[in-house]
C-alpha cells in the first residue's frame, strides 16, 4: 500500500533537494499540488478488498504521511544551516503544510478509520496554536470580566492555546476544540468560578494543573470542619458532588493521566483513610488516659445550656449555628447529673430557661466576677 506515496516521497526528498531555477521551482510546486490532489482521489475512491480493509488502508496512509512529514520537518531543521537560496526554495515549496493538509483531509473524510491516538506533527501544532490564539484572547477577556481567579484563568488559557506541552495527539486536539467551544458558548451564562469548575469537570478536563487546583479547594473544605465527624460529613458531600458533576465520558484532555473522576475519588479516599488513622490515634490516647474524652462540669444540663446560651448572646462564642454548638457540647462535656448528654435535652434547655437554673448560673457568674475584682 505504500506505493501510493513513492512519487510524493521522491518529490519531497530528492527533487526538492536539487538546485532549481525559477521555472523548475514552479514546475515542482505544480507537481506537488497535482500529486496531492491525486492522493486525495485515491483515498476517497479506495475500494476495500479481501486482504485490506478501508481502516487498514487509511491508517497505513496516515502513518506513512506522518513519517514523511516528520522526515521533512527534520530536514527543514537541517536546511537552516544551508545556503539562503536553498532555504528559500524549501519555504516556497511549503512541504510541511502540504503534507499536514493531506492528513487533515484524511481526518475530515475518514473520522471512523482515522487513528486519533497518533501524535500530531510540529507543523500541525504550530498551525493550531495560531488558529486558537484569537479564541483564547476572547475567552481570556470574558474570564477577566467575570473576575475569575488568575490560577484558573491560566489553566484554561494554557489548554486553549496548546501551550502547556508538546506531545498532543489528534484525539487531544479534538477534545481541546470541543472544550474551547463549550467554554466560549456557555461562558456568558456562567456567573461564578464554581460554575466554570463544574463545566470543566462535566467534560472530564483531567489537566493535571486543574486537578491540583481542585485538590486545594477540597482541602480547604475539609480543613474548615473543626471536628472529625464534620470532616467525614464534608468528605461525603464532596464525593456526592464529584459523582454528580464529574463526567465519566471516555474523551478527556489527555490520555497520559487518569480520568478526572478517578483522580478525585482516589484523593478523597486517601483523605478518608487519613481521617480514620487520626480517629484511631485519638481513641488510643483517650483509652490510655493521655487525653480526656470529656470535661466534667458542676452544672446540670439545663444550667449548662443556659450558660452556653449566655456566651453566645454576649459574643464570647462566635459560632452562630445552634446545632453545631449543641453537638460540640454534648460531645465534649459531662454534667454533674450523668455522663453523656442527649441532644434533645440540651436543645430544649438551650431555648427554654427556668428560673432556678438562671439563679444558679447567676451565682456562678457572680463568683467569677468577684474573683475578677480581686485580681483587678
Amino acid at each position: 500500500m505504500n506505493f501510493e506515496l513513492e512519487y510524493l516521497w521522491n518529490l519531497c526528498t530528492q527533487q526538492s533537494a536539487r538546485q532549481q531555477n525559477n521555472k523548475q521551482k514552479q514546475s515542482l510546486i505544480k507537481e506537488l499540488m497535482a500529486e496531492s490532489e491525486r492522493l486525495k482521489k485515491v483515498y476517497l475512491f479506495f475500494s476495500p478488498y479481501q486482504e485490506v480493509s478501508l481502516a487498514s488502508f487509511i491508517r497505513f496512509q496516515q502513518h506513512s504521511l506522518a513519517r514523511l512529514l516528520s522526515a521533512v520537518e527534520t530536514g527543514f531543521e537541517f536546511l537552516k544551516s544551508l545556503q539562503a537560496d536553498h532555504q528559500q526554495l524549501m519555504a516556497e515549496l511549503q512541504l510541511p503544510g502540504m503534507l499536514d493538509e493531506l492528513l487533515d483531509f484524511i481526518n475530515y473524510n475518514f473520522p471512523l478509520e482515522f487513528d486519533f491516538n497518533a501524535a500530531i506533527s510540529a507543523t500541525c501544532l504550530l498551525k493550531e496554536q495560531k488558529s486558537q490564539q484569537a479564541l483564547a484572547e476572547l475567552i481570556d477577556k470574558k474570564l477577566r470580566e467575570k473576575q475569575i481567579s488568575l490560577q484558573l484563568r491560566n489553566i484554561i488559557l494554557d489548554a486553549v492555546n496548546l501551550s502547556d506541552r508538546a506531545d498532543f495527539t489528534y484525539g487531544d486536539l479534538r477534545y481541546i476544540h470541543a472544550i474551547s467551544d463549550q467554554i466560549l458558548n456557555k461562558l456568558d451564562n456562567l456567573d461564578s468560578e464554581q460554575a466554570i469548575v463544574n463545566l470543566l469537570s462535566a467534560h472530564n478536563f483531567n489537566k493535571p494543573q486543574f486537578f491540583e487546583y481542585l485538590k486545594v479547594r477540597m482541602q480547604a473544605d475539609l480543613e474548615s470542619a473543626p471536628e472529625i465527624s464534620e470532616k467525614y460529613k464534608a468528605l461525603l458531600i464532596l464525593k456526592k458532588e464529584s459523582r454528580q458533576n464529574v463526567s465519566r465520558q471516555t474523551s478527556q484532555y489527555t490520555l497520559l493521566h487518569p480520568p478526572l473522576s478517578e483522580s478525585i475519588l482516589g484523593y478523597l479516599e486517601s483523605e478518608r483513610l487519613f481521617l480514620k488513622e487520626m480517629e484511631l490515634i485519638t481513641t488510643e490516647w483517650v483509652n490510655s488516659g493521655l487525653l480526656d474524652a470529656n470535661y466534667k462540669v458542676s452544672l446540670t444540663v439545663r444550667q449548662l445550656a443556659f450558660y452556653i446560651y449566655l456566651n453566645v448572646e454576649c459574643g464570647i462564642i462566635t459560632e452562630q449555628r445552634a446545632k453545631k454548638i449543641h453537638q460540640y457540647a454534648i460531645t465534649h462535656l459531662d454534667t454533674q447529673e450523668k455522663s453523656g448528654i442527649s441532644e434533645k435535652s440540651f436543645k430544649n434547655a438551650y431555648y427554654l430557661h427556668h428560673a432556678e437554673d438562671i439563679k444558679k448560673v447567676m451565682e456562678k457568674l457572680a463568683k467569677m466576677l468577684a474573683i475578677a475584682r480581686e485580681r483587678y
